[in-house]
């Protein structure tokens, strides 16, 4: 789980100056897409922000789509699906995303 003590976090934080799109999950209304942009990624969540305020313990589902210029996968783009949950608001705005350990590459993206 993510700590504000940088001393306890099980993984090293990157700066990651990023957009992605994120997924809300809820049992009362049909899921919608928002975008988002990521401050901050581990192996085991991401400060992210939006301009959609995005409740804690909401469960996201969140795709990053990676350009290179060499093929990843034998793709030019490929994109990283993870789950996540919202774990922690900060007063500048910013939301703490703590990640699921499963994930998926998407390799076949749309032209």
């Amino acid at each position: 789980m993510l700590s504000s003590n940088r001393e306890n976090r099980k993984f090293t934080r990157y700066a990651l100056l990023k957009s992605a799109t994120f997924t809300c999950e809820s049992a009362t209304r049909p899921p919608s897409v928002y975008k988002l942009f990521i401050h901050d990624l581990s192996c085991g969540g991401a400060l992210v922000s939006s301009t959609t305020q995005i409740p804690d313990n909401t469960n996201l589902r969140i795709g990053i789509r990676v350009q290179h210029q060499q093929k990843l996968f034998g793709q030019d783009e490929v994109e990283f699906l993870f789950r996540g949950k919202v774990i922690r608001r900060e007063k500048s705005g910013r939301v703490a995303i703590v990640f699921e350990k499963d994930y998926r590459i998407n390799r076949s993206l749309p032209l």
